[in-house]
């Protein structure tokens, strides 16, 4: 037998055969498709992260203009009710006293006994300098009254009605804790200055700007002074107390007596 023909260098010569095809046809072939497939992939990878890329500049877009249209409507909605505030409190303030309507049974030079009689349901809290008493208003979340001694008594000397503050944690209708931002502590704070500022003004006339102490001061009847700060309303009066408390006949202590007999 020929050596050529002997089964297995027939067989030898069929694989080299096979593998010198393999590598010369199919390899290049698979290598194309895969190669093919990968730029597929890339293109495909590269248009899905232009999509991408796109809808989160939308999405932005979208976040801001939300957002400023959630300023503008927030912005209105504060302005709104600051306005509803000063028609609300507008009518609680005469020429004739600066103390608020439904505060008007306790007023300067009286007993400080008198606060507790006016203020039966009431939270109130003392010390030597202070008495304090928690109240419900649009304005005001207390009033403090400042006692001096007279006698055996003691008397109002000045009052201070201390503006409401925005709670800095708040549970919404799905229980979530929100959180204030010093932003709108203040905001709240400058709308109720704002509005209490006006209602001064319009009842009273243009203050007098203390600029040291940062404060309006507004002068009523010859009497009545109003110191309105960023805490709140110092109502006191222009004269000494006790030299009002000491002159019975004083024609200012009749004025004030007048006024505390008809409030």
């Amino acid at each position: 037998m020929n050596w050529k023909d002997h089964p297995i260098v027939v067989a030898a010569i069929a694989t080299g055969s096979s593998i010198a095809f393999c590598v010369t046809f199919i390899v290049p072939i698979y290598e194309k498709n895969n190669l093919n497939k990968i730029s597929e992939l890339e293109k495909a990878d590269t248009a899905l992260n232009e999509k991408l890329v796109k809808a989160t500049e939308e999405l932005l877009q979208e976040k801001n203009k939300n957002e400023d249209t959630r300023k503008k409507l927030s912005n209105e909605i504060k302005e709104k009710s600051t306005k509803i505030l000063e028609l609300q409190e507008e009518d609680r303030l005469n020429s004739e006293t600066p103390f608020p309507k439904g505060f008007r049974s306790v007023q300067l030079l009286d007993n400080v006994n008198n606060i507790e009689a006016a203020y039966k349901d009431n939270k109130i809290s003392k010390t030597k300098l202070w008495i304090s008493v928690d109240i419900d208003d649009n304005l005001f979340s207390s009033v403090t009254y400042y006692p001096i001694t007279f006698g055996d008594s003691k008397r109002i000397s000045h009052v201070l009605f201390h503006f409401k503050q925005l709670d800095s944690i708040n549970i919404d209708e799905n229980f979530n804790i929100v959180r204030k931002t010093d932003d709108d502590l203040k905001k709240y704070r400058d709308s109720l200055y704002n509005a209490t500022l006006k209602i001064l003004k319009e009842k009273y006339g243009e203050s007098k700007y203390d600029p040291e102490e940062q404060e309006h001061r507004f002068y009523i009847n010859k009497f009545w002074q109003i110191s309105l700060t960023a805490r709140g309303m110092v109502i006191s009066t222009i004269y000494e107390p006790k030299s009002i408390l000491n002159q019975n006949i004083d024609n200012k202590k009749n004025q004030h007596e007048a006024i505390s007999q008809r409030y």
